[in-house]
């Protein structure tokens, strides 16, 4: 039975039911460092994961392949990785999408195989959930849905220093990533935490996604203790700002703090959560 085959599969019992812990977050927010916890704790990896580099010396733990095709998707709706815009909601319905969605079909099949249990990584999904929604259900693969996020002033000044952006670009990026990953991942198995909380206390972080999003993981945050210790550590931060002034735009000010903080009332429960979209205002 070929890769392709194995992702086809329409309807598998519960036992071969295969399982992809997403993690979504904004740029800069950690996911890097959460994907790589969920890593030594037993998912398993894209065979070919994205280097390291002076941005993020400690690893990406992403896949090359569906960095390009979410690069790939994004472009050809005319849009762009740092468009804080909303993507155009009838591009899933365009000739095109069939298209992409072969191509999606073959990159999870060459970067994980017939993993029954692996995690998929990269801010770009936030913005493109309609269609990684019917990848997954096309794969015959259960998406689990770990929503983090991190100070909005924090990842708008790593991206002011890495990218030149004022201000003010970095927050409404963020505000359009973390409302579209929530909106998105709704009537999934979800839940929610922060890059603040994984630096603190790891483990119960580990503890709130199995809860609830029910799944177990291969091996116990005890097991692991000693190599997730050596890989995280507050040396992966490299931005700490508190959310104090977030704009000198009073509507983007008003928008990304309260997101904020509902995104910390959630993510100090980790529960579900029941929508952001009618707390704030979408920003288009």
């Amino acid at each position: 039975m070929t890769k392709e085959t194995l992702f086809m599969a329409k309807t598998p019992s519960r036992s071969d039911t295969r399982y992809a812990v997403v993690v979504l977050g904004m740029h800069r927010s950690g996911t890097s460092a959460l994907a790589g916890v969920l890593a030594r704790l037993g998912c398993d990896l894209p065979t070919q994961m994205m280097p390291a580099n002076e941005f993020n010396p400690k690893g990406f733990y992403e896949s090359i392949l569906a960095y390009n095709l979410n690069d790939a998707i994004l472009t050809s709706g005319g849009s762009g990785w740092d468009d804080w815009q909303a993507f155009n909601p009838d591009w899933i319905r365009a000739p095109q999408a069939a298209g992409f969605l072969a191509q999606g079909v073959e990159v999870l099949a060459e970067e994980y195989g017939s993993s029954s249990l692996f995690v998929l990584k990269d801010p770009r999904i936030c913005r493109l959930m309609p269609f990684w929604t019917q990848l997954f259900q096309t794969c015959a693969v259960q998406p689990l849905y770990v929503n983090t996020h991190r100070s909005p002033v924090e990842v708008a000044r790593s991206l002011q220093k890495r990218e030149g952006w004022p201000l003010n670009a970095g927050l409404l990026l963020w505000l359009r990533h973390v409302l579209e990953a929530e909106a998105g991942s709704r009537g999934s198995p979800r839940c929610f935490t922060s890059y603040d909380r994984l630096l603190d206390n790891w483990g119960a972080v580990v503890e709130t996604i199995q809860r609830e999003t029910g799944i177990a993981f291969p091996r116990t945050p005890g097991s692991s203790e000693v190599e997730v210790e050596a890989f995280l550590s507050n040396s992966l931060r490299h931005s700490s700002e508190a959310v104090d002034s977030l704009s000198d735009n009073p509507v983007i000010a008003k928008w990304v703090g309260a997101t904020y903080e509902i995104l910390e009332r959630l993510g100090s429960a980790g529960r579900r959560g029941g929508g952001l979209w009618g707390f704030v205002r979408d920003p288009r």
